[in-house]
């Protein structure tokens, strides 16, 4: 008798046990996504959801797990483009950002790199890679924060050949600090009718070639000189400009001035000449053209004796809208020489 009632409790309590399995059971998934950060690759995020577990007389607990790493370029990295670092000579070049240049700068013992100009001629205030822009040899790249349209190389964002060895050789340039400043400043452009200005300051009047005449009102060059003429260092007397990769030093084409503003020099020695005044070659003593222009912000002072203002009619120049790099080639007027590179970026307007 007693056997049997403990049997009947054990099967009610049993019958019990299921009734509460059955009907108490419940499950929460948990769920949450993430999104990349950085180029190339993201942080995990969380995602998708573990079962609850299956209690009696309670809701199951929430689980998740945590997701798979995010693909794909997240927001922009960052990394800075070196200017105001220290260089060790004026008027070098060097790449930054990529596809973009940096000029080194200044008339102190202390030359610093200067902006990163893009080839779009946009400067560049941090070494980006845009949303948009790819990763990888043959990926869409970017250029001063703008998506260009296909990989490095195509037409919609030339790259500039390397600066001209010219620019960074002491033994040549020796005294590129006459250079005071140039006309696009870095980081503007130059319509196909403008002009391109570099200004000279030095303690004896710049070269030009021998027997050039300049108009005393205007300053065009209204009879050319001896434009093969060549100073003691073997280089053109006459100013000039080459566009890379041409250069002075590998038989490039020179273009000339079309104007002369302040002082000159028209009458240089023949190689191996010496000075005959106060330490310059002084051909025509106070030959002056018209009054220079007033240079640009940033430019270094004027404040040496003789002041010079070289101007190039860029239509002259035959080059269609683009970036270019353009070596600048000077003599001082006693025996030294500038050699001055800076990135020229001609727009499609006038």
């Amino acid at each position: 008798m007693r056997y049997s009632w403990i049997v009947g409790c054990l099967v009610v309590l049993a019958a019990c046990s299921a009734s509460s399995v059955g009907s108490k059971s419940g499950h929460n998934s948990g769920s949450g996504n993430g999104s990349g950060a950085g180029t190339g690759s993201g942080t995990s995020g969380n995602s998708g959801g573990g079962a609850g577990n299956i209690g009696i007389g309670s809701s199951g607990a929430s689980g998740g797990s945590n997701g798979t790493a995010g693909a794909g370029a997240g927001p922009s990295s960052t990394n800075p483009t070196g200017q105001g670092d220290q260089c060790s000579a004026v008027g070098m070049k060097r790449a930054c950002c990529g596809k973009g240049n940096q000029t080194c700068q200044g008339t102190g013992e202390f030359p610093m790199w200067g902006p990163c100009i893009g080839s779009n001629g946009l400067t560049m205030t941090k070494c980006t890679v845009p949303s948009g822009c790819g990763v990888g040899e043959n990926a869409k790249s970017c250029d001063a924060g703008v998506p260009d349209s296909g990989p490095p190389g195509d037409s919609a964002v030339p790259i500039l050949p390397p600066a001209p060895k010219l620019c960074t050789d002491p033994t040549v340039s020796t005294e590129p600090q006459i250079i005071a400043g140039y006309s696009p400043t870095t980081g503007q452009t130059v319509g196909g009718n403008g002009q391109i200005k570099v200004w000279v300051t030095d303690e004896c009047p710049a070269f030009i070639a021998p027997n050039e005449v300049v108009d005393a009102t205007t300053g065009m060059i209204s009879t050319p000189g001896d434009r093969t003429a060549l100073a003691t260092d073997n280089y053109l007397d006459e100013p000039a400009l080459y566009i890379a990769p041409q250069s002075a030093d590998n038989g490039g084409t020179p273009h000339f001035p079309q104007y002369v503003k302040g002082a000159y020099n028209n009458m240089p020695p023949a190689p191996g000449g010496s000075p005959n005044f106060a330490g310059c070659f002084l051909g025509t003593v106070g030959a002056k053209g018209p009054a220079y222009d007033p240079p640009p912000a940033g430019t270094a002072a004027l404040n040496q004796l003789y002041n010079t203002e070289f101007v190039w009619d860029v239509n002259k120049l035959g080059l269609a809208p683009g970036s270019y790099i353009g070596e600048f080639s000077i003599h001082d007027g006693d025996r030294e020489r500038a050699i001055g590179c800076v990135n020229i970026v001609i727009s499609g307007t006038n």
